[in-house]
């Protein structure tokens, strides 16, 4: 089995643990992923245990770290912000299931830099839970954006003025007082954050 089919088949058992709460039986998952035969679905769960995605116990199947756990991206400044790539990855964590509310391949965990969102609460080395199918975010929520056509994102407070205009707000009056970023052609979000958590 080449490399590329075989992360294929993962991310199909992923969505179907994160669907169910279970890794599925021989028969049940042997149509999902396209198999002729239990046999071929068997070799495919015990190369997935060499790899560490997946763990038999009492000839049942259970999941293993890798297959629940995400990247964290390297990083949104909260103040300028950078660019979020796939090459920015700086670790994996394991999330478990009760926190992630969305499909895992619309989840992004990305480590927060600076002190431009304090009195939202969200400090330098957070890790927040991105949901990329809220491009379109409501008043008071926070976002990743990007502005003007840069390629460069940053996570701020999406607000409206009198005038009903977007604009993303910076959250810390000390540092930054009223600060506010307008888009003069286009606001780019990618997503919504939901969660955030840090290490004490």
């Amino acid at each position: 089995m080449n490399e590329v089919k075989f992360l294929d088949y993962i991310e199909k058992l992923r969505k179907y643990y994160w669907d169910t709460w279970s890794i599925a039986t021989l028969e049940s998952i042997k149509d999902i992923l396209g198999f002729a035969s239990k046999d071929s679905v068997r070799r495919f769960y015990d190369f997935a245990i060499e790899q560490g995605y997946l763990l038999k116990e009492w000839r049942k199947y259970f999941p293993a770290s890798k297959l629940i756990s995400f990247p964290v991206y390297w990083n949104v400044k909260a103040w300028s912000a950078t660019t979020v790539e796939a090459d920015n990855i700086i670790n994996i964590v394991q999330i478990d299931k009760y926190l992630i509310w969305a499909n895992p391949s619309n989840v992004l965990l990305i480590r927060v830099e600076w002190e431009s969102m304090m009195d939202a609460w969200i400090q330098d080395w957070d890790i927040v839970i991105l949901d990329k199918t809220k491009i379109n975010p409501s008043f008071w929520d926070i976002v990743i954006a990007s502005v003007d056509w840069n390629s460069d994102f940053t996570l701020k407070r999406y607000l409206k003025d009198e005038r009903h205009k977007p604009y993303l707000a910076y959250e810390n009056e000390k540092l930054y007082p009223n600060k506010k970023i307008y888009a003069q052609s286009e606001m780019n979000i990618i997503g919504t954050i939901q969660w955030l958590f840090r290490k004490f």
